[in-house]
């Protein structure tokens, strides 16, 4: 949102307690407040849960995808991935292995796989 002095604010909640969450979350917020923004719109309210085909946010979520995993590493992604592959991917993207196996969940529509690795109420404890 945007204060009425300009001053751009984000505010997250720990709904979902996960490292994968909160950083694609931070920084698909990132994104609204740097691209849409403006003097017509003030304030952007998501719910993750409810699928949108609004193109801000296919934006902001693209934005945020690529800010964490790159394309080109992201590509090397494989259905089949274990644990090795999935830590692999996220030192080549420099990111925690939470996030790698979160997007890994996400795309290949399976939530069970990889469950451990997302980091179910770390964020909490990191902020606590």
């Amino acid at each position: 949102m945007r204060r009425a002095d300009g001053v751009r604010v984000i505010a997250l909640t720990l709904r979902y307690d996960r490292i994968d969450n909160f950083w694609f979350t931070l920084l698909h917020e990132f994104a609204h407040v740097s691209c849409h923004l403006n003097e017509e719109i003030s304030m952007i309210f998501d719910d993750l849960e409810l699928g949108s085909e609004d193109k801000i946010e296919e934006e902001a979520d693209l934005f945020a995808q690529r800010a964490l995993i790159p394309d080109d590493i992201w590509a090397q992604a494989r259905a089949d991935f274990g644990v090795q592959e999935i830590c692999s991917l996220a030192e080549r993207a420099g990111v925690h292995p939470a996030i790698v196996a979160g997007r890994w969940q996400r795309e290949f529509r399976d939530y069970r796989r990889f469950s451990k690795l997302v980091g179910h109420g770390e964020v909490r404890s990191a902020l606590g």
